[in-house]
């Protein structure tokens, strides 16, 4: 290698390290805006499998796999909040709507490991009224 190849190496390795700190510190977020829009969908994903599950196991597996998503989801920031302060309004109330669906989650699971599937569908109708009330209100600040 001349001295010519080693200076174009440098120079490749430090646009790269330049890149990858952009994204690091949020200026690059599409990456993030896709991990949480695929938690989303996960979510709703599981949460369909679970409506139609015929059996238990079916059943707590979409719960599991809901809670698992969306837990990682609330650690997320939506697009159209991204670089608020972590203590700022809109950022406690996306955290308080995700506290909500998990709690949700975690209580279609103890109902349905008690055997009371009666009760699942209002719970689900509830945790779809989270999803409408919290979608609406995030989605409307992207667009205004």
């Amino acid at each position: 290698m001349n001295k010519y190849t080693v200076s174009a190496l440098i120079a490749i390795v430090a646009v790269v390290a330049g890149l990858m700190a952009l994204g690091h510190y949020g200026l690059g977020n599409d990456s993030q805006a896709r991990s949480l829009q695929t938690n989303m969908k996960q979510i709703q994903r599981s949460y369909k499998a679970a409506l139609k599950a015929e059996d238990l196991q079916t059943l707590l597996g979409s719960l599991h796999e809901m809670k698992a998503a969306a837990a990682e989801a609330r650690t997320q920031t939506p697009r159209s909040i991204y670089g608020e302060a972590a203590d700022s309004k809109d950022m406690q109330d996306y955290t308080a709507g995700m506290d909500r669906l998990l709690k949700q989650i975690d209580t279609a699971v103890d109902l349905a490991s008690q055997g009371r599937l009666s009760e699942l569908p209002a719970l689900f109708d509830d945790m779809d009224a989270v999803k409408e009330e919290f979608h609406e209100r995030f989605e409307s600040m992207i667009q205004s």
